[in-house]
């Protein structure tokens, strides 16, 4: 029985679609996503490179130890910016999450008690041009 392998220009199509992919993997099997991207698309693309891709994109469903670990810190850090009325801005994979993305991440994994103890956005009252950027691996 002949094996039959997609073509690797068919993985290549799949970074057109990374910010789809992505959003649908959220909530999504992958196996669901292929079929509805391969179909939409008119891709022939593997799982494997599916796999890969969303791998090479940082795409994750469940966070890992280090990942939560990474939370916990910089909601500490946050907390005691807050009280100090300093702004924050948090980058993660390089990308910088938005307000509401970091109260729920840092509530996650930290409980609401933390998470409610301090507000992102805004300017320190002591310092107005005064921010720091919490970067999170």
């Amino acid at each position: 029985m002949e094996r039959k392998n997609a073509l690797r220009t068919e993985g290549n199509k799949l970074d057109e679609h990374e910010d789809e992919i992505l959003q649908l993997y959220k909530n999504k099997k992958l196996d669901d996503v292929i079929k509805e991207i391969n179909s939409k698309y008119k891709i022939h693309a593997s799982k494997t490179q599916y796999r890969k891709r969303v791998e090479k994109w940082h795409g994750k469903k469940y966070a890992s130890r280090k990942d939560v670990l990474a939370w916990e810190q910089a909601g500490r850090k946050l907390r005691d910016r807050a009280l100090h009325n300093k702004a924050s801005i948090v980058i993660w994979n390089g990308s910088i999450i938005s307000d509401p993305a970091i109260q729920q991440r840092v509530h996650r994994h930290t409980g609401p008690r933390l998470a409610d103890k301090f507000t992102i956005g805004g300017r320190g009252e002591d310092n107005p041009n005064e921010s720091t950027i919490v970067v999170i691996y």
